[in-house]
């Protein structure tokens, strides 16, 4: 049986993006399926909770936001690099020691994923 995993999303059940109205930026309602935008890295997950609670204490920009608990449907999948906006680059850095790993891109950096990530291409909220 699949064990349930812990995502992060806003006040209004979004998930955390750069661009608010950004297609990649999913809703998510109780009991719905949650499908990953085609090419995308996936729908960002933690596999224990208190990976997402240290996630949200290191960045206090997310001080709105909640962590729900979602059960995967699909084989998760863990990524070596990840997209991070330039606001979260200077806490990030320091957390992750990612030195080398990142390069600039209008804003938006390439580094290691937070500890505990797994992407899925598809989810149910469970609350």
């Amino acid at each position: 049986m699949t064990k349930p995993k812990w995502k992060i999303v806003d006040q209004n059940r979004r998930s955390i993006h750069p661009t608010k109205n950004s297609k990649y930026s999913k809703k998510y309602i109780k009991g719905k399926i949650v499908k990953s935008q085609p090419g995308s890295f996936g729908l960002f997950c933690f596999k224990h909770k208190h990976q997402a609670v240290t996630f949200l204490n290191l960045f206090s920009d997310y001080e709105n936001y909640k962590i729900i608990k979602v059960l995967p449907l699909i084989k998760g999948k863990t990524q070596n690099l990840v997209f991070i906006t330039k606001n979260l680059k200077r806490s990030y850095d320091q957390y992750f020691k990612m030195k080398n790993k990142i390069y600039s891109n209008c804003g938006v950096f390439l580094g290691g994923p937070p500890e505990g990530t797994i992407c899925y291409d598809k989810i149910k909220v469970l609350e």
